[in-house]
């Protein structure tokens, strides 16, 4: 039983550390995606710009879409992380009332 239990904590710290590193890479996607979006996008014909024109509309418009994206995300992770805590205050308020 002391082994089960031995195991199942090591699995617990592993899932830890597996969700830690997920949300790293999250994190890096949320601030570089926004700018590989708008670099795709200037790489088609849609456009055309004049020499060195494409550089500082680029971070005209990566600048102010990543910080959108950041903001928007942040929201939602507060948002998410408030229900946990108030789903989480529930269950024990229920507990402590049994």
């Amino acid at each position: 039983m002391a082994e089960i239990a031995a195991q199942s904590e090591d699995i617990a710290s592993e899932s830890g550390r597996d969700s830690y590193a997920i949300r790293i890479i999250s994190v890096l996607t949320i601030f570089f995606l926004p700018g590989a979006y708008v670099a795709a996008l200037f790489a088609t014909n849609m456009w055309t710009f004049k020499d060195g024109q494409e550089v500082w509309i680029f971070w005209a418009v990566v600048g102010p879409l990543t910080l959108i994206v950041v903001i928007i995300i942040w929201i939602i992770w507060q948002r998410a992380k408030f229900k946990a805590n108030r789903r989480g205050r529930t269950k024990k308020d229920s507990i402590t009332e049994a």
